[in-house]
């Protein structure tokens, strides 16, 4: 189905569902506020993904953060089940940073050789 006759569908039950979750047009406000910065992310090329996990998920993790240290302290940090996820957890974020390095060096390189050769 194409797009420009989907879209206006989507946008009408868009509003309707941000309406009625508390018959208050301050929603409506805050979904086209939400829609403009999803616009701008997609035009600037940011991921919305990790943003609406944060949305989602931030409140939970914060309270459950705060149940932990009330139980545990600092101390629930060095149990054997959380150090192997921080370990997978850096390890990910190095691969990434060293992957990007590393293909950043070949993107450059490229460009520094087309433009040397001329158009």
């Amino acid at each position: 189905m194409r797009g420009h006759l989907l879209i206006p569908f989507l946008i009408v039950f868009v509003f309707l569902g941000a309406f009625s979750a508390n018959n208050d047009f301050a929603d409506i406000v805050v979904a086209c506020v939400f829609g403009v910065l999803g616009y701008f992310m997609v035009l600037f090329g940011w991921p919305r993904a990790p943003f609406v996990l944060g949305l989602v998920l931030g409140r939970l993790a914060e309270r459950y953060l705060g149940i932990s240290l009330g139980a545990y302290g600092t101390g629930w940090l060095l149990h054997p089940p959380v150090m192997a996820m921080m370990v997978i957890l850096l390890g990910s974020v190095a691969y990434s940073v060293y992957k990007r390095m590393r293909n950043g060096d070949r993107t450059v390189e490229g460009r520094a050789g087309r433009d040397e050769e001329g158009p």
